[in-house]
């Protein structure tokens, strides 16, 4: 086992958690006053000054995560300082913050700074929201869109791309035509990634321009289109845009392009992919009687109307806990209804895959598929790099989470490439880049510490590739 790329002892490993748990002990007895006077440390950080104030902020931030009360008080402050008469050093610092914390909370003082006449400002504010979870940063941007100028107007644009924004189509479509052939190309190509109606429409005009340049770009802009209709599973729309691009009038890599697509189109209407399970039998590893195949502590787990119900209403968790498969798992698809009980700015659990039990301790190690909070649909590394690996477009996700109800989880194990679904959308497309880290291991249900809160998993089933990576039999 190895942690961010170094070979890990097992001495080493428990030296590690213990660390870690130690910080978490500390930062839990971290008070208001204690995150107020940090903050203002960094009032009067500049270029050139000592970083020695912000080390404490960034520790503040890096080690208090999944404390969500602690974080809002960390998020209000550095949103103060956006508002106040700082340095640009000060707020591009509070920017950095606020794209790993930032929530709707600290969206005015961001649109504030949006608007600033200098072009930075705007700049690190596009980077803040970047991260941002929620729908309301696009109307932020929005309105921005008609105010900005130069490089500022370009990253909001950017921006607007990135996020898939389709309310920002119509106006994007007329920035398409400005004068300014920099902010011009930001627009189309934001158009192909916002791949809507409007944008294919719009896109297609483009390509009829009689400026050459702009041609050209709205024919790459509209290879983006089709390639991010297609992978939406929109194949009927994606194939007439592939059709129109394989054209001898378009660029050559355009019309290269345009039939890769065309071939992969025709691969999907033929069959399913090599790694589909689709003729894979698919068994149940809970029988919705017994915890037969699993273990754990059976005082934070319990078996309720065929369901695996972990935690409790009665009273807070007072640590991580997991109930896990006795066996281990290489290549697998694993299917599962899941439900989640508690308050919604701090219930959270999540599913183990590929994972192992930390020796002498209640933690695991390796990837989870996340829920609660605005975790849903993430995949996560447990313990080992303490980071999102990947996640989904907050917007579309929040358009098909039942956020008081049963979710559908499928997970998708194939080599290095992992795959999760919610409810039939799919929110991670990820390929573990670090040869080190290990692709095999056990499946683990979670109840995350915090409040009362309870997770519910039920229905759940494996399809298992017939490998020699399967273990515990």
């Amino acid at each position: 086992m190895k942690y961010r790329g170094q070979p890990i002892t097992l001495f080493a490993l428990i030296a590690l958690t213990a660390v870690l748990a130690s910080a978490a002990v500390a930062f839990s007895e971290t008070t208001q006053a204690d995150i107020e006077r940090s903050v203002a440390a960094i009032r009067d950080y500049d270029y050139g000054r000592s970083r020695k104030a912000l080390l404490t902020v960034e520790k503040l931030v890096n080690e208090t995560h999944r404390d969500p009360e602690l974080r809002a008080a960390i998020e209000k402050e550095l949103a103060k300082l956006l508002e106040s008469d700082v340095s640009v050093a000060c707020k591009q610092f509070v920017c950095k913050q606020l794209w790993i914390i930032g929530t709707e909370a600290s969206l005015p003082a961001l649109r504030k700074l949006l608007e600033s006449e200098d072009t930075r400002m705007a700049e690190a504010a596009c980077y803040a929201l970047s991260s941002s979870p929620s729908p309301r940063a696009d109307s932020v941007l929005l309105g921005a869109l008609g105010r900005a100028r130069g490089n500022a107007l370009i990253a909001v644009i950017n921006l607007l791309g990135e996020r898939r924004s389709a309310e920002s189509a119509e106006a994007i479509v007329k920035v398409a035509r400005n004068k300014d052939g920099a902010v011009a190309d930001a627009a189309i190509a934001a158009l192909g990634k916002i791949a809507s109606q409007q944008s294919v429409r719009a896109l297609a005009d483009l390509r009829r321009s009689d400026d050459p340049q702009r041609r050209t770009q709205a024919s790459h802009a509209s290879l983006q289109c089709a390639y991010e209709l297609e992978k939406r599973g929109n194949l009927a729309a994606a194939a007439e845009i592939y059709e129109q691009l394989a054209s001898s009038g378009e660029p050559s890599p355009v019309r290269r392009g345009a039939r890769l697509g065309l071939a992969r189109l025709k691969m999907t209407a033929v069959g399913p992919p090599a790694d589909d399970f689709a003729q894979v039998k698919e068994v149940p590893i809970f029988d919705g009687k017994t915890f037969i195949g699993w273990e754990g502590n059976l005082d934070m787990f319990r078996i309720e109307d065929g369901a695996i119900v972990a935690g409790t209403l009665k009273k807070a968790i007072p640590r991580n806990e997991f109930l896990c498969t006795t066996k281990e798992y290489g290549d697998f698809e694993l299917r599962l209804r899941v439900r989640l009980i508690g308050p919604k700015e701090s219930a959270n659990a999540g599913i183990q895959i590929r994972s192992r039990r930390i020796p002498n301790h209640h933690e695991m190690i390796g990837y989870q598929a996340d829920m609660g909070q605005h975790y849903w649909g993430c995949l996560y590394d447990e313990s080992r790099r303490q980071q999102i690996l990947a996640a989904p477009d907050p917007k579309r996700l929040v358009k098909i989470l039942k956020p008081d109800d049963w979710n559908s989880y499928v997970i998708r194990c194939v080599g290095k490439r992992i795959q999760l679904w919610v409810n039939g959308y799919q929110t991670v497309d990820y390929t573990e880049p670090d040869d080190s880290i290990e692709q095999t291991g056990l499946i683990g249900l979670q109840i995350h510490s915090g409040p009362p809160s309870e997770a519910w998993y039920k229905d759940i089933t494996i399809k298992r590739r017939n490998d020699a990576s399967q273990k515990g039999e």
